[in-house]
C-alpha cells in the first residue's frame, strides 16, 4: 500500500493493522486484525498475536477501525447523471452527448465512485466503448478510478428499453454477431435490455435470448439483462435461457424468487435507486458537483434527501408507481421479496445505477430489507465478485489476491452506518483516499 504513485517499489511490504477485519466470505471478522500487502498482492490476513510481521515493513495503525474488502459495484453507467435539472437533460437526452463530454462526466464519476469505497466497478451499457478505453486509462495511472469491468454498448430490440438506435439488434444472428464484435472490442461481459411486453412475453424472443446466450458463452464472457416490468416475464425468460445475471429484478415476489432459486441465476440488484426518485432541483446537483468534500458529505446528503422524499410521498412504500421510465416496486413488498431472496439462497450482489458516489447506502438498504449486515456487506464484496465473474481475483481479503480495501471509522455490524465515513482506499495497493472529492 502507497500513495497514489505508481513508481512505489513493487516488493514493498505493508502491514495494516486495525480492530477488525471483514474477509468478506461471510466468515465473522477477525478481531485485532492484521493485512500484510506486498505490491498490488494481499500476502497474509489474520489475528495480529498469530502473524509475524515482517522487520522492514511498513506498519500502519488504524486503531478502532475496520478493514473490509474494497465495494464492488456491479451495476454502474459511468457515463450518465440520473436525471439532470431540466427535462431535456435526463438520461435518453444524455445518450447524445458527443463522447468528450461522456468521457468527461465518466471520468468525474468514477473518481467519487472510487473515494464511497468502490474498487471495482462492472460497467451495464456504455456508448462507443466508452467504458473499455476507461478501463485501460485507469489501469495506466492515466485516470483515477476502480477496476472497471466494461460491457460496451447494451443490446436491445428496435423500441425497447431507453431506446436509441446504436444499440438496436433484432433477430438470432444480428445478435451473435453484435455479441462476437463487443467482445472482439474489450467487452468483458454482455448487457442486454428487457422489459415485459405481455405476462408471458419479453423483449427478445426466446430464440433471440437464447442465440445471445450461446454466443456470449462461446466468446468466454457473462450475460446479464436488465428486467423490468409489471409481470416478470423478463426474468423468467432469463431463467429459461440460461441469463447468468439479473439486473434490477422487478417485480420480485414469492414464486419468482422461487424460480430463480432453482436456477443458477443470479441477482444483481439497484435497491438505492428505488428509495429515492431524483430530484430535478438544481441546489441537489450543485451540492455534488460543487459543495460535497467527502464521500461522507455525500452520501448523508443523499440519505436525508431519501426520507425527505418518502415522507413527502408516503404511498411509494405501499403502492406500485409509475415514473415515466420505468416500473418502481412500491417498496415494502419488494423489500420483503429481496429479503426472501436472500433466505432461498440466490446469489445477490447490489449496483448504484448511476448515482454516484453513494454506494454504501446500497448496502445499507439491504440491512433495512432485515439482510443481517455482514451478509449485506458480502452483497457488495464477495457476492459481487462472484456475480461479476472475477472472484478468483478481488472481492475477499485473501492472500493472493488484488489488494484492493478500504478502512471505516467504527464496526459496521453494530452501525451499518459506518460505511459512509471511508478513511483508506486503496485500490491495488495504491492509496487514493488522499485525494479531493471536487
Amino acid at each position: 500500500m502507497g500513495s497514489a504513485n505508481r513508481n512505489e517499489d513493487a516488493n514493498r511490504e505493508w502491514a495494516v493493522l486495525a480492530s477488525r477485519l471483514i474477509v468478506g466470505d461471510g466468515a465473522p471478522p477477525y478481531q485485532d486484525a492484521v493485512l500484510l500487502v506486498r505490491g498490488d498482492r494481499i500476502v497474509m490476513v489474520g489475528r495480529r498475536k498469530e502473524i509475524q510481521i515482517p522487520p522492514n515493513a511498513t506498519v500502519f495503525d488504524l486503531g478502532d477501525e475496520t478493514v473490509l474488502p474494497g465495494f464492488i459495484d456491479t451495476h454502474n453507467h459511468p457515463s450518465l447523471k440520473p436525471i439532470g435539472v431540466e427535462a431535456s437533460d435526463y438520461i435518453p437526452g444524455q445518450f447524445y452527448d458527443p463522447d468528450s463530454r461522456l468521457t468527461a462526466r465518466a471520468i468525474r464519476n468514477v473518481r467519487i465512485d472510487l473515494l464511497s469505497g468502490v474498487t471495482t466497478l462492472r460497467c451495464v451499457g456504455e456508448l462507443n466503448f466508452i467504458d473499455v478505453t476507461l478501463a485501460s486509462d485507469i489501469e495506466q495511472g492515466l485516470v483515477a478510478g476502480p477496476h472497471i469491468v466494461p460491457s460496451g454498448p447494451r443490446l436491445g430490440p428496435t423500441g425497447g428499453h431507453v431506446w436509441i438506435p446504436q444499440w438496436s439488434v433484432d433477430g438470432a444472428e444480428n445478435v451473435r454477431r453484435a455479441i462476437a464484435n463487443y467482445v472482439q472490442h474489450g467487452s468483458k461481459v454482455i448487457k442486454l435490455g428487457l422489459l415485459d411486453e405481455t405476462p408471458e412475453t419479453t423483449s427478445y424472443s426466446e430464440e433471440e435470448l437464447s442465440a445471445a446466450v450461446d454466443e456470449a458463452h462461446r466468446q468466454g464472457v457473462p450475460i446479464a439483462a436488465h428486467c423490468t416490468g409489471p409481470w416478470g416475464s423478463s426474468i423468467r425468460g432469463c431463467v429459461k435461457t440460461g441469463i447468468d445475471v439479473i439486473e434490477h429484478a422487478v417485480p420480485l415476489n414469492e414464486e419468482i424468487v422461487e424460480e430463480v432459486a432453482a436456477s443458477k441465476t443470479m441477482f444483481s440488484l439497484t435497491p438505492f435507486c428505488y428509495k429515492l426518485h431524483w430530484p430535478r432541483r438544481s441546489e441537489y446537483w450543485e451540492f455534488q458537483d460543487s459543495h460535497a468534500r467527502s464521500a461522507k458529505e455525500w452520501t448523508d446528503f443523499n440519505a436525508a434527501a431519501g426520507i425527505e422524499y418518502l415522507e413527502a410521498n408516503p404511498e411509494v412504500m405501499t403502492k406500485d408507481r409509475y415514473f415515466g421510465r420505468e416500473v418502481f416496486p412500491a417498496l415494502e413488498p419488494w423489500m420483503n421479496a429481496v429479503k426472501q431472496a436472500w433466505q432461498a439462497g440466490i446469489p445477490m450482489a447490489v449496483g448504484s445505477d448511476a448515482p454516484h458516489g453513494i454506494y454504501p447506502l446500497n448496502i445499507e438498504f439491504l440491512v433495512d430489507c432485515g439482510i443481517p449486515p455482514l451478509d449485506a456487506i458480502g452483497a457488495g464484496t464477495g457476492m459481487a465478485a462472484r456475480v461479476s465473474g472475477i472472484g478468483d481475483v478481488t472481492g475477499t481479503l485473501q492472500p493472493g489476491k488484488r489488494a484492493d480495501f478500504i478502512s471505516v471509522r467504527g464496526d459496521p455490524l453494530q452501525n451499518i452506518r459506518v460505511l459512509r465515513d471511508i478513511h483508506l482506499v486503496v485500490r491495488s495497493g495504491i492509496r487514493y483516499d488522499h485525494l479531493s472529492f471536487q
